[in-house]
Formats: C-alpha cells, structure tokens, sequence
C-alpha cells in the first residue's frame, strides 16, 4: 500500500526500514520464538532512538510510522513501544526539565493497561508527610514493569486530588511482581505492581495537582491511535503472507481488496489522530474513533485468507495463525466495542453541548449577587414544568451538586429544601462523599445532561468538569472565585453556600 508522507515522514520511513533489514527483523522473530524482549532487542531499540518520543512537531505521526513498521515483525515489540510512548507524550508536554532528563537518560515507561473505563483506576491512597506523602496501594496489570524505567500513577496527594506521578521503578517500596506474557502477545509481560510506603514528593508529579484523570485519559488516547496503527501494520503483514504463499498462480485479488481497503482506513485514523495531537488540538475524540473501528473490525478481514491458504493456515506454524491471535488479543488493550462507543457518543455529546455549557463569544460569566436571584429563578423558568417525577442523575432535566464546600449540615438540608421546590435531582461530588462522617449519595461520577444544573460548594477538579460539559446552563456557587467550575457557568454566585441558599428559597417564596 502506497503511503502519502511528508519529507521528513518519508526520510524517517526509510530509516525504520533500514533498521528492519539490518538487525530488527532477527531480533523481532526471536521475540516471536521465545516470547521475551532480550537485552540485545532493548539494546537496538534503544540505539534506534524509538523508545523517544523526541521534540518533532511530527512526533505523534512518527511513532505512527513506527508502530506500522515494527508490527510487521512482531505485535509485541510494537505494544512494548507504544506503553512507552504513551508516558513519553505527556512528559514532553507536562514535565519538568528533571522529569525529561531522567526520561532521556531511560527512555522506557511503565504504565497500568488503560483498556477500560480510566474513572475505574482506582487512584493509591497517600499519606502526608513533612516533606511530600507515602503511597501505599495496587496497580494490576502494568506494562514494561520488567523492563525498569519509570512507572506513571495516579495518587490522592493532596487527598482527594487525584495526581499523576512518574517514579523510578527502582526506588525503594515498588515492588512488581512479574506474571508470565499480556493476554497472548509474545514478548510482552504484565506486572501486579505494589506500592509500599513509597516516598513521592511535589517533584514526582507530573502536571497540575488534581489533574491525574485527565493525563490518564490523554495517554489512553495515545495508546488507542498507535495501537490502531499497528492494528494496519498487521493486515499489511497479513497481505504479504498471502501474496507470498498462495499456491495458485496469481494471488486472488478480489478477496485482498476488503483486507487493503481496512489497512487503508485504520492507518488515515491512525494519521489523522496523530496530526491533530502534533498539532496540539484535542485529539482524544479522534483517538477514540480509530481505536472504536479497530477494535470493530478485529480479525474479520482475516477470515477469506484462510479459505485461500486451505489447511496450511491453520497450522501452528502457520505465521497467518499467529497473526490471527494478536489481532484478538489487541481489542483487550483499546477496551470493550461497548466502552469505545459509548466514550465517542459522549464525545460527540459534549461537543455539540459545549457551546451551550461555556460561553462561546470569551466573556466571562454573569456574577451574581443575592439581590439577583428573584430573576435567576425567573429567567430558568424554576417554578414552571416542576417534573413530579425527578429521575435519576442521568435523566433528570434539573440538578444540584454539592461539594465540600457546602458541608455544613445546615447548608445540605436548605439544598434538598431547594432541589424539592424546582424539582432538581441532588448529588454530590465524590471529594464530599469522602470527606463526610455520614454516607451520601448519588455521587457525581459520571456524564449529565440536564437543562439546569446548580454546583453549591464545588470547586471544579478536571472529572467533574468533564461530567458536566452535557449541561445546557450551569450556574456555580462558589467562595473561590478562581473555582474551575466558574469557568464553565453562565452565571456564578460568589460567596457563602447559606447565602445563595437563603436567597434562592426567599426568591421562591
């Protein structure tokens, strides 16, 4: 299949297949013979320069071109290096000079399979101390944790922000536990990695504090597009095989053509995702598609040639066969057809909702003071159409969210009082959940759509502003008013929690 490259995406295809012949090859089949990375594999590709992400503006499109390249020998090898790169990518953008160095220096990363839901990564629970907290929890099913490097988290420190760090595998207390291969990729190994009494500092984390969601989700975008570009660098391997060993005269091409059509199309998403991340725009949605449409076209294209190869195909021996596997296999790396279609509809949700959750002409949102609040209830229509009915926090048209803020007991019965009036479904923030001695629930842990949603006491960390981006008006109560989640209302109110409340029942008295 003819790629359309730039200059230097061609220049730097040309290397990768020059490293094929020289020495990648070979070393990739004993990967595929004895199912382990040897120190002389490492070595190559580390002399090679492709565990790095590099400064390239094209640095993405790259790894894409390598992913492909690399694939064509051996799945595993390319999963090696997309865990890397997908650690490498954030500490290009978000890490201190110290954080880029170390990486330089070892350029392999560890990181837990991030094929699910990312809100499920549980983060490990941090204690304080003088100088920074000690971590102490579980991580399963890490990648290149046999491998040493570095190993990228996420943490509550501060409690109840959950932050990303990258720590040395090597330092004291991280003890991984190595298991035997990664759901059927040779050359890959998985480890149940525990944290014991590990020392991290403000040093360790990489970006903001409370942003560890966010980078998780980021580097579960960038495994999604590169393991679809190794997903076409296997049919493109597939197709070679057939046209070498088909035992008629000429290969049939007729039932080739579905199998070039899918490589074509996988690596354009793959392409295309890569560019808008070089690009630095929000590739995330695009990312998602293309692991969507890989995951959905898995081992289907594979299916006519082993009609066409007959019963050597399905010899153990039979390279084809072995192809076959890890096509079933990488759907367990981009997550279920299920999850995957679920994260682009909300994609798609959001973006079609934002220009109604966040102001779109750059003006900041109406302030609000108490003497206002008559017309808030007016303007939102809060008497009128009260649903007899509330529903749940998917379903309900009207909600209110309580954060830490808003922990006074006094304060949460004046808010249920309010959410009863206008007929509003209540959650709360899972930092409140937490910081309270009584259980409350529903907690906000997931995408909403209402028509009105109100925020009392919440500040705004990066998953609750992401679950709230289906709101079509938000107005935020807020004592902060640097609070990120004043930043995706139309209106803020800020001051005390009693306060608004006070005005918002006198207003509807």
């Amino acid at each position: 299949m003819t790629l359309h490259l730039t200059e230097k995406q061609a220049l730097w295809w040309r290397q990768l297949r020059a490293l094929k012949r020289q020495e990648l090859a070979a070393l990739a089949s004993d990967v595929e013979t004895h199912g382990h990375l040897s120190a002389d594999l490492i070595a190559a590709l580390k002399r090679a320069k492709l565990f790095e992400a590099g400064p390239s503006a094209e640095r993405v499109q790259r790894q894409v071109l390598t992913a492909w390249a690399v694939s064509e020998n051996s799945a595993g090898v390319g999963v090696r290096l997309i865990t890397s790169w997908q650690v490498a990518n954030l500490v290009a953008e978000y890490g201190t000079t110290v954080q880029k160095r170390a990486l330089d220096a070892n350029p392999i990363a560890a990181l837990p399979n991030l094929a699910g839901d990312v809100l499920d990564l549980e983060p490990v629970a941090a204690v304080e101390t003088a100088d920074g907290w000690q971590l102490t929890g579980q991580f399963t099913t890490v990648i290149n944790a046999d491998l040493g490097g570095q190993l990228l988290i996420i943490a509550h420190a501060p409690a109840d922000q959950p932050s990303a760090f990258l720590i040395p595998l090597e330092r004291a207390g991280v003890q991984p536990a190595v298991a035997p291969g990664l759901l059927g990729l040779r050359g890959v190994a998985v480890a149940d990695v525990r944290l014991d009494h590990v020392v991290v500092t403000s040093a360790d984390r990489l970006g903001a504090v409370g942003a560890g969601i966010t980078l998780m989700r980021q580097a579960q975008a960038y495994g999604r597009l590169l393991l679809t570009a190794l997903m076409a660098g296997l049919y493109q391997r597939a197709d070679h095989l057939v046209r070498v060993m088909a035992v008629r005269e000429q290969p049939p091409l007729a039932e080739l053509a579905p199998l070039t059509a899918q490589t074509q199309s996988l690596a354009l998403l793959a392409l295309n995702a890569a560019s808008q991340a070089d690009a630095a725009e929000d590739f995330e949605p695009a990312a998602n598609l293309a692991g969507l449409m890989a995951n959905r076209v898995g081992t289907a294209p594979l299916a006519p040639l082993f009609e066409i190869l007959g019963p050597y195909a399905y010899s153990e021996q039979s390279p084809l066969l072995t192809l076959y596997r890890d096509l079933a296999t990488l759907p367990r790396l981009l997550g279920t057809e299920t999850e995957l279609r679920e994260t682009v509809a909300q994609a798609q949700f959001a973006q079609a909702a934002a220009p109604a959750a966040t102001p779109t002409d750059g003006t900041a949102p109406e302030r609000l003071a108490v003497a206002d609040l008559h017309r808030v209830v007016k303007q939102l229509h809060l008497t009128h159409d009260v649903p007899v009915k509330v529903g749940t926090l998917i379903t309900a048209k009207r909600l209110l969210v309580l954060g830490t803020g808003a922990q006074d007991p006094q304060d949460q019965a004046k808010a249920r009082q309010l959410a009863k009036w206008i007929g509003a479904a209540v959650a709360v923030t899972p930092a409140l959940a937490q910081a309270s001695s009584a259980p409350l629930t529903p907690v906000l842990d997931r995408s909403v759509h209402p028509e009105v949603l109100l925020t009392v006491g919440v500040l705004g960390d990066d998953a609750l502003l992401m679950n709230i981006l289906g709101a079509q008006h938000v107005v935020a109560v807020s004592s902060n008013d640097q609070a990120p989640v004043i930043a995706v209302a139309q209106q803020a109110f800020v001051g005390r929690a009693a306060d608004f409340l006070d005005g918002m029942i006198a207003a509807l008295n």
